[in-house]
């Protein structure tokens, strides 16, 4: 394979397995933390899943202080309360305990924390960091963000109905935890949205201008441990083994994208998430047929490749992938009611203009393998509509 110069980087210590929180201690004291905060939300608190957390740290007798209150979108107020806790506290690092939203704010809380700062727009774009942030431990609750493991971040700017990104390898956590048992409670739907939100990662990724021969590894992993997983676990969803392959899956989706990068769906998302508050695992489902289409006509080999791995262990064979992934959206809409179009997540046709002209100044559409212009986008979402 020829392949001009890459740089790859993936500094996560990753534990996974069966009750894989009990080491929690032990990589607590190898980043000599003594006193951390736990970032999380009512959601994880209710389902009871905090005790898998804080079991090991009362048996090793280490103190520490609980925030729960983030909501399903981060922003910029939430991170800057989580920041004053911190110091109120005398903390000196951080666990995130949830999906998406609650990794984000953490790891936007550590940028204010290494800042000694309360605005952390200042800071928005990529590679604006300049400094080492403090220990970061994740452990996900959920199977798709992939920001257990990726440089980058998302903050709402509620006040001005933006997305906030932020990407830097200091934002990388220091060690993510994947224990099964943190998602045997996901609801079908969010099973379903999250796993799309992976499948996008990874499928963006391979298709993405700063692809390279590691982050493909990565990225046909998760692929196929998506699609050999995602129905058994939503028909089985205490089913541990499955769980763990789905987070698993999710993991290497986000080694491959902070790598490579993804490209105009999640563009798209990330301004259809800033205007109409529509879950991101949900935006990226919708999106992903018609992003599959835009991409077609310059990456068939790829295409070829993915189709070929699938057909590995597939005992239905596929013969075109963007035909397979819309009828598993079709099956996960008949199973979970995950909406599959636009138009049922109260998206107006009348914003098309104006999500295209935002979705081009979206960082994330600099790694599209093409030319993407304003109508490339309106036809994305009048396909997905």
């Amino acid at each position: 394979m020829k392949t001009s110069l890459f740089e790859f980087f993936v500094p996560t210590k990753i534990l996974a397995g069966e009750d894989s929180l009990s080491n929690l201690f032990y990589e607590l004291s190898l980043l000599n933390s003594k006193k951390p905060i736990i970032v999380t939300d009512k959601g994880i608190v209710n389902a009871g899943l905090l005790k898998y957390v804080e079991q090991p740290l009362r048996e090793a007798g280490i103190e520490y202080i609980i925030f729960d209150e983030v909501p399903p979108d981060s922003s910029l107020k939430i991170v800057k309360n989580i920041y004053e806790i911190y110091k109120q506290s005398s903390c000196d690092s951080i666990i995130a305990v949830g999906g998406g939203s609650v990794i984000d704010s953490a790891k936007g809380a550590n940028i204010l924390i290494a800042y000694n700062s309360e605005d952390l727009a200042d800071i928005a774009g990529a590679d604006r960091i300049d400094r080492k942030l403090k220990p970061l431990i994740v452990i996900p609750t959920t199977s798709g963000t992939g920001s257990e493991v990726t440089s980058v971040a998302v903050i709402a700017d509620e006040e001005n109905g933006l997305k906030l990104p932020f990407a830097s390898q200091f934002l990388i956590p220091d060690v993510t935890v994947l224990d099964a048992r943190m998602t045997l409670s996901l609801p079908p739907i969010m099973t379903a949205a999250t796993a799309m939100d992976a499948l996008t990662h990874a499928l963006e990724a391979y298709l993405s201008l700063q692809k390279n021969p590691i982050s493909d590894s990565f990225s046909l992993t998760a692929i196929k441990l998506i699609f050999q997983n995602l129905y058994k676990v939503i028909d089985d969803p205490k089913n541990r083994e499955y769980r763990l392959n789905m987070m698993i899956a999710s993991t290497c989706a986000g080694v491959a994208f902070s790598n490579a990068m993804v490209g105009i769906v999640h563009a798209i998302g990330h301004t259809l998430g800033g205007m109409y508050k529509i879950p991101h695992g949900v935006a990226m489902g919708i999106l992903l047929p018609a992003g599959l289409e835009f991409y077609y006509d310059t990456r068939k080999a790829e295409f070829e490749e993915i189709i070929k791995l699938l057909n590995n262990f597939l005992e239905e064979k596929v013969k075109d992938l963007i035909e397979y992934v819309r009828n598993v959206l079709t099956r996960l809409n008949a199973l979970t009611n995950l909406p599959i179009k636009l138009s049922d997540v109260g998206v107006r046709k009348s914003d098309f203009d104006n999500i295209a002209k935002m979705s081009l100044n979206d960082g994330s559409i600099v790694f599209t393998p093409k030319y993407a212009g304003i109508d490339d986008i309106i036809k994305i979402l009048e396909v997905s509509y």
